[in-house]
């Protein structure tokens, strides 16, 4: 299925009147708030709203709400239904398919891995070389092992740390 990103453009005294509303429909689905008063969002395991707002002199002036998910979701559609009533424009910015949104989110992880690897795997070169000029004696073994099994469990534990806020990005 392909995945959407869907900007809904309100003007402010619309979203002001009708946010109550909006956010019923954001609790029936299970879209929970995910943001900040800086970054609102909310969101679930498929999708996400995030909410621009144009303000002058504290006076909401414009609202920009985009989605980003599933297409066909019946949310997308409650959501898309709900805010043409209330006479918002929108647009499709970008359509991915799930086998784009996967390819992407691994180059993103395959990045990540490799800047998290070269700040943190051991050196067991130098380790076991122990150059004098350098500062370093050479290191026993038990204690390279020891880095490296303490190397590798960080490494795991920061994989699924990284998996999950990737997924919640899509």
């Amino acid at each position: 299925m392909a995945r959407v990103k869907r900007e809904y453009f309100l003007s402010g005294s619309t979203y002001s009147q009708n946010k109550v509303g909006i956010k019923a429909l954001f609790k029936k689905h299970k879209i929970n708030w995910g943001g900040t008063m800086d970054f609102p969002m909310w969101k679930n395991d498929q999708m996400k709203v995030i909410a621009q707002f144009l303000r002058e002199n504290d006076v909401t002036v414009g609202a920009k709400l985009i989605y980003e998910g599933e297409a066909l979701t019946p949310f997308c559609q409650e959501f898309t239904k709900l805010l043409d009533a209330l006479g918002a424009e929108y647009n499709d910015t970008e359509v991915q398919s799930t086998e784009e949104a996967e390819e992407e989110l691994t180059k993103e992880l395959d990045e990540q891995i490799k800047i998290w690897e070269r700040v943190n795997r051991p050196n067991v070169e130098i380790m076991r070389k122990g150059t004098i000029h350098n500062g370093y004696r050479p290191v026993p073994e038990v204690f390279i092992n020891a880095a490296l099994n303490d190397y590798k469990e960080k490494r795991d534990a920061y994989l699924k740390k990284l998996m999950e806020e990737l997924k919640k990005k899509m």
